[in-house]
């Protein structure tokens, strides 16, 4: 995602984009945070988010069964509670199978979006302090206000970097630059 123009800035809420983000300046003065999250798979964050909603139906269930269980299990004498029993017995393993298998796959989700991403984050203008920058299952929070940067991680650590851009204008660059030492007299040319 390319936000273009001098003025281009993304201020507040939640931003998920998979490649890169580049834009002007990143949140504002104000007291509403922003939080970017680069290279993240929407698809697969909403799937991962849709799995753990899942298996929290599906222990409330087991609870509801529990309850049921230990209702049959008092009045197991009667040959109508000892079915009932063994009904839901069957019940109660088929829903943790179905949860075991399901924690499976949002944990293969999990590690995908957690891992290491080369995506990056470039701010041309000010990263304003006290927003928050999001790659993978690592977050960085901005303690102090930075002006053009490039956020990136360590695919090895992990670790959310940010590294300086080099100036597009030429007499910036030059104030930045150090400047060469002169030749010496009887040097040539």
């Amino acid at each position: 995602l390319i936000c273009c123009g001098d003025k281009s800035q993304l201020v507040g809420g939640i931003t998920q984009v998979k490649g890169q983000l580049r834009l002007q300046d990143l949140g504002h003065d104000s007291a509403v945070q922003t939080i970017v999250h680069v290279g993240v798979d929407v698809v697969e964050l909403e799937k991962y988010h849709g799995l753990v909603k899942r298996i929290k139906d599906l222990q409330a269930e087991m609870m509801a069964l529990d309850g049921e269980i230990a209702a049959a299990t008092a009045s197991s004498q009667q040959e109508a509670a000892k079915v009932k029993l063994k009904e839901t017995l069957l019940k109660r393993k088929a829903l943790l199978t179905e949860i075991l298998a399901i924690r499976t796959e949002a944990k293969g989700l999990y590690d995908r979006l957690a891992s290491p991403s080369e995506s990056s984050l470039v701010v041309e203008g000010k990263a304003h302090a006290h927003h928050v920058v999001r790659f993978g299952g690592e977050s960085l929070s901005l303690l102090r206000d930075q002006t053009a940067v490039k956020f990136t991680q360590d695919p090895e650590t992990h670790e959310i970097r940010s590294t300086p851009l080099a100036s597009k204008n030429p007499k910036a660059r030059e104030k930045t630059s150090t400047p060469a030492a002169p030749l010496p007299k009887d040097s040539p040319q």
